[in-house]
């Protein structure tokens, strides 16, 4: 009797312990969730980009305070010349990584196959941003890096990259590739596939 007690004892012991360990694991493994999710943000508007214009326009759209002179259609060639959707989002690594993991990162994405922007999408996000004059999404101090385009000028290869200076403000230029993925840097994504929705029961 004393030891059918004893196992009991031990049974109820054993079961508590199995519960907890699986729901610290269901608790770990939700935060890792939620911590990745938080690295990837997709912007809840679709952006028509008018490449028809050419990058001047699409330049003073964005009332860019300032533009460095290798951001030219003969560096950075626009690839259409018609009006196109873009649904965008951000990848923000954790940590400084290299531009080919944060490619890598981007490629193996499965919701939503996201590719990296081109630099019209780079200007009309930047045109976005300043227009909603929001001091949450335009902190002083962003930079958001598109890697879908890159030019090699004077030996060095380079990629667009615009950076917040005042409120409502960006300047727009080019960072080195191999220096891209410094910390903090927001990278921009296109969505090529709508966002899964969850099926009905």
């Amino acid at each position: 009797m004393r030891a059918l007690g004893f196992f009991s004892l031990g049974f109820s012991t054993a079961l508590l312990l199995a519960i907890g360990a699986a729901f610290g694991l269901q608790s770990w493994l939700t935060s890792r969730y939620r911590a990745d999710q938080a690295l990837w943000r997709r912007i809840p508007v679709g952006f028509v980009i008018q490449d028809d214009l050419g990058i001047p326009a699409l330049l003073k759209q964005g009332e860019y305070s300032h533009v460095t002179p290798d951001i030219t259609a003969k560096n950075f060639p626009l690839l259409r010349s018609d009006s196109h959707l873009a649904n965008m989002g951000l990848f923000t690594p954790k940590q400084d990584t290299d531009v080919k993991t944060v490619l890598a990162s981007i490629k193996s994405r499965k919701e939503g196959a996201p590719r990296p922007a081109m630099l019209d999408e780079c200007l009309q996000y930047g045109a976005y941003i300043a227009a909603l004059k929001s001091r949450h999404l335009f902190s002083p101090d962003r930079t958001v890096i598109c890697l879908g385009q890159s030019a090699v000028l004077n030996g060095v290869c380079v990629v667009p990259q615009i950076w917040s200076v005042d409120y409502g403000l960006w300047n727009l230029g080019t960072t080195p590739c191999e220096s891209a993925g410094s910390k903090g840097a927001e990278f921009l994504v296109v969505y090529t596939k709508p966002p899964t929705i969850p099926r009905r029961r």
